[in-house]
């Protein structure tokens, strides 16, 4: 079903007793599967012009609906806020402002080398994130000051062991670097309230990522 919107908010259907009731071309009547859409480039001597759609079962309607909040989805990860700063090291290296995937996602290393390739930090640069920087505690995770006085954050998001259990949240935080050690293991960052150490373990564990600018 199609309709004009006349100058008054009349509506002129194109087929014939089709009710139609528009208002100022916005999308309304959702219940009623009904879409009011602006109608670009049309000159009929029509001063609001909208076209409208009815949208002919709630099949349809639900996978309009699924689309769209997909779509919006994609759009807010798009408008994600991070940045990669500058905290001043000798390297030059800049670390990302937030965890891959949220504080809570944990990826092992072959996903962590699939995904992220080499953003992936070497064992080096988090040694020299380590000593170079100014580490504070904050109850659930780190304060890393650069020598330059930027900062990043690094929350203690657990781990997650080989076989699916996740622990340590909110008191250990474990990121993997891109370093392997042997055919099984690769090295990464690990600490608590009291330490900040390198260490390695099986590839097979669910840890934190944090990006670097490569």
């Amino acid at each position: 079903m199609r309709c004009f919107v006349g100058t008054h908010g009349s509506c002129v259907p194109t087929t014939p007793l089709t009710p139609c009731t528009p208002v100022g071309c916005a999308i309304k009547k959702l219940h009623n599967h009904v879409f009011f859409l602006p109608l670009q480039g049309v000159s009929q001597g029509l001063k609001h012009q909208c076209i409208v759609y009815e949208i002919l079962t709630n099949n349809l309607m639900k996978k309009l609906f699924y689309l769209f909040t997909i779509l919006f989805a994609g759009l807010f990860a798009a408008c994600d806020n991070g940045q990669y700063v500058d905290l001043g090291l000798p390297s030059g290296t800049l670390w990302y402002s937030k965890n891959e995937g949220g504080d809570h996602t944990r990826y092992t290393y072959d996903e962590a080398i699939s995904n992220f390739g080499s953003k992936l930090p070497t064992k080096e640069q988090l040694e020299e994130l380590k000593n170079q920087c100014t580490w504070t505690w904050t109850g659930s995770g780190y304060k890393v000051v650069g020598p330059n006085g930027n900062s990043i954050y690094l929350p203690a998001a657990g781990w997650r062991s080989c076989d699916g259990n996740v622990s340590d949240v909110g008191s250990f935080g474990v990121y993997w670097s891109s370093t392997p050690e042997g055919s099984d293991s690769a090295y990464y960052l690990v600490f608590d309230s009291n330490f900040v150490i390198m260490d390695n373990y099986f590839r097979c564990h669910g840890l934190s990522v944090r990006l670097v600018q490569d």
